[in-house]
């Protein structure tokens, strides 16, 4: 006879992680080893990109060992927090619009107070020459994560933002790369934004350099309302 059975909705408001994966030659290049674990592929990465820096003075010789303890930190932090392959992921989003003449933005909010994100070329702000915090971007305090059947889910509200800004009319690529990274088992958010009577007019007022802010509240007044609706 069928019986009914509770189900727990366990990943309900959390985000899986996926996991990063490099081709062949890349694995070559850094000489990861087989078995190589997530953590090994960002180590290996950092290592590399780090070298370059170094080489090209991006960081300067005597500075070098503040970087190197900086980055230790975070990399052990994000590995604690299960933060590693998120990482990953961003970092080939931005490689792929490098190599295919994609632009982006130089990083902005608590993403530019990650060392290891500048290394990777994620941002171009230093964070320890603007002395920008880390733990404003990734902290254990406010990170909730569960790992269901070998698979890490962090709660969609403790999942650190990253604003690369990439350039709108070419975002169709990179959906297209997502989607042959992880066949098609992906999904995109978009936000539609709209402006009522008041506001809109409003805003068309201030671009006229005749009309001043109060000039611009004074004519959108003028508009009625009703019951705190603008018809």
């Amino acid at each position: 006879m069928f019986k009914f059975q509770k189900y727990e909705f366990p990943k309900l408001g959390y985000v899986k992680v996926p996991r990063f994966k490099i081709g062949a030659e890349s694995e070559i290049r850094l000489n990861l080893k087989s078995g190589y674990s997530s953590d090994d592929l960002l180590k290996a990465l950092i290592n590399e990109k780090f070298l370059e820096k170094v080489k090209t003075n991006v960081i300067s010789k005597d500075k070098k060992e503040d970087y190197k303890k900086r980055l230790q930190f975070e990399v052990a932090e994000l590995s604690k927090l299960k933060f590693t392959d998120y990482i990953l992921l961003v970092y080939g989003v931005i490689s792929f619009c490098k190599e295919n003449g994609i632009a982006n933005g130089p990083g902005r909010g608590s993403a530019a107070g990650s060392l290891v994100l500048y290394t990777l070329g994620v941002t171009q702000v230093d964070p320890l020459k603007h002395d920008l915090l880390f733990e404003r971007f990734v902290s254990a305090a406010r990170t909730d994560i569960k790992e269901i059947d070998n698979d890490i889910y962090i709660s969609s509200a403790s999942l650190p933002d990253v604003d690369i800004d990439t350039q709108a009319s070419k975002k169709h690529l990179i959906n297209e790369y997502l989607n042959s990274c992880f066949n098609n088992q992906t999904c995109a958010i978009c936000n539609f934004s709209t402006l009522q009577s008041k506001v809109l007019l409003k805003d068309v007022l201030k671009t006229y350099k005749r009309f001043n802010e109060d000039d611009a509240k004074l004519v959108s007044n003028l508009i009625e309302t009703k019951f705190g609706k603008v018809d």
